[in-house]
């Protein structure tokens, strides 16, 4: 089974309810790839959840309380890392200009570790990448299309 990447946004939705849409369709997300056995996470993603959780949040919390975030994170998702070959592959990447380098650095431990979608709000930092989709789970989905009249 095919492994789905996590960003950061969206982890930091499931548990910061300053936006209750965006809370919930987070939460629902993760739940459904945790069912399926499906989510992924980059020790990058940890790390950043951490920072934001507790120093950029509008309802920041302790470091002690981010620590048990992280650490329940890291019991039920898959934790994939990178090295130094995964950074020189990001920067290659980085070097075809408008990709900022710790997207491609994302997109780069996904690819090393079999993995080809990511869930993310930030879809347009992905697009110019070959190796990853990126899908959102706060795209409205659109009407269904208008019959032609007669």
């Amino acid at each position: 089974m095919t492994s789905v990447l996590v960003d950061t946004c969206i982890l930091v939705y499931a548990y910061e309810k300053s936006d209750l849409e965006k809370h919930m369709a987070a939460k629902e997300a993760i739940r459904l790839l945790l069912e399926e056995g499906n989510a992924a996470v980059s020790v990058q993603n940890l790390a950043e959840f951490s920072r934001v959780l507790s120093e950029k949040s509008k309802t920041p919390v302790s470091y002690g309380e981010a620590r048990r975030h992280v650490s329940e994170i890291a019991s039920v998702f898959s934790v994939i890392s990178y090295g130094a070959a995964t950074v020189d592959a990001a920067l290659s990447i980085c070097s075809g200009g408008g990709t900022h380098f710790f997207d491609a650095l994302l997109a780069a431990t996904a690819e090393e570790n079999g993995i080809y979608e990511i869930i993310t709000e930030n879809v347009k930092d992905f697009k110019g990448m070959h190796s990853v989709k990126a899908t959102s789970p706060f795209a409205k989905k659109s009407d269904p299309p208008k019959r032609a009249r007669p």
